[in-house]
């Protein structure tokens, strides 16, 4: 049943227990012994659980079942790849330059687009029939609060990822969220203080622009701006606090100005920063 490379394709019939205990047997040996499959069934693990975790709603049910439609959907799509015309496969090699790479969160963001185009699409044609369009407005806010908290909990998990790469795709991510809570904002300002990539955080810092006129976000901000590493990224937040006059950054600046071991290019534009807040 299983090849000598990788069970990936096999791992939603999997988790749904649709093997029998010989089968499950041989898939659970093989991801002992596979750490990319194993990666992958542990990710796609995560993502079940944490769709038990939603809030529930009038339409949980309908909506779990659209999701097991969606892994034997997308179990279908992967056995048939190879028989795709070439159409498809340029169209294929489109769609994987903006889609992550990885299963789990392949099926994810296919559910929360499917959860916007086909099951609002859905509810509003059938309120339009019955004359209840309060009710479907409000079942359409039901639907695009659970697609946020999905968006939200694909990008602190893709942000916790080991690449780089998918780290840059769960800070894109933060823009198709409505708005920022606090717990979020908290962990894209994590992200600027600590992420290893200094591209990463310009990423993250940026997306905080978004959250700025927060006096929380506003006092984290200036409080890193000495600890930064990245010459780089300490100019784009010198930059920012410029624009938005950060009157109270003025004591940071000055003491990074009494740092020996301070870039020359950054001491420059703190010097230059203090001269154009006002």
């Amino acid at each position: 049943m299983t090849n000598s490379k990788h069970v990936i394709e096999l791992l939603p019939d999997f988790l749904l227990g649709s093997f029998n205990e010989h089968e499950r047997a041989e898939i659970q040996s093989h991801l002992q012994s596979c750490p990319e499959c194993k990666r992958e069934y542990e990710d796609l693990t995560l993502l079940w659980n944490s769709l038990g975790e939603l809030p529930a709603q009038k339409s949980s049910q309908a909506m779990r079942d659209r999701f097991l439609a969606m892994i034997t959907a997308y179990e279908h799509g992967i056995r048939h790849a190879e028989s795709k015309s070439s159409f498809l496969g340029t169209l294929n090699g489109w769609i994987e330059a903006v889609w992550p790479s990885r299963p789990a969160i392949q099926i994810a963001l296919s559910l929360a687009l499917f959860l916007v185009g086909g099951v609002a699409g859905t509810q509003i044609n059938r309120s339009i029939e019955k004359g209840v369009q309060t009710e479907s407005n409000n079942e359409i806010a039901e639907l695009r609060g659970e697609v946020q908290t999905m968006t939200r909990m694909l990008a602190v998990s893709l942000l916790q990822q080991q690449s780089a790469s998918e780290r840059l795709r769960g800070v894109s991510m933060s823009y198709r969220l409505e708005e920022q809570d606090n717990q979020f904002t908290g962990v894209l300002m994590n992200t600027l203080k600590y992420d290893p990539s200094p591209n990463v955080r310009l990423a993250a810092l940026d997306a905080l622009t978004r959250s700025v006129d927060r006096d929380r976000v506003r006092r984290e901000l200036i409080k890193s701006l000495p600890e930064q590493t990245s010459p780089m990224v300490q100019i784009a937040m010198l930059d920012l606090i410029v624009q938005n006059q950060e009157v109270e950054s003025k004591p940071v600046l000055e003491q990074m100005l009494r740092n020996p071991k301070i870039d020359k290019t950054v001491k420059k534009r703190v010097e230059d920063s203090i001269k154009q807040i006002l």
